[in-house]
């Protein structure tokens, strides 16, 4: 903070004093509700992309076998 700024506080009243201060609460508890959303979204996010690669993994490894499979079949011919 500024001197200017703690000047200022210094010359409001007690009321005045508490209303800034709930308010400054109000906008901390809002912030932080905002961040568990966006680590929740960002979670959720990561937990699909997972299971995306996850299936991926799987496709390729499944095309993998099948060339492979593929590729004997010829051999044995």
């Amino acid at each position: 903070m500024k001197k200017k700024d703690l000047t200022s506080l210094t010359s409001k009243s007690p009321a005045e004093l508490a209303a800034l201060r709930q308010d400054l609460t109000g906008q901390i508890t809002r912030a932080r509700m905002e961040i568990a959303m966006h680590k929740a979204k960002n979670t959720n996010i990561a937990k699909n992309l997972k299971k995306t690669l996850a299936q991926l993994l799987t496709i390729k490894r499944e095309k993998e076998l099948f060339e492979r499979e593929k590729g004997e079949g010829r051999r044995e011919k």
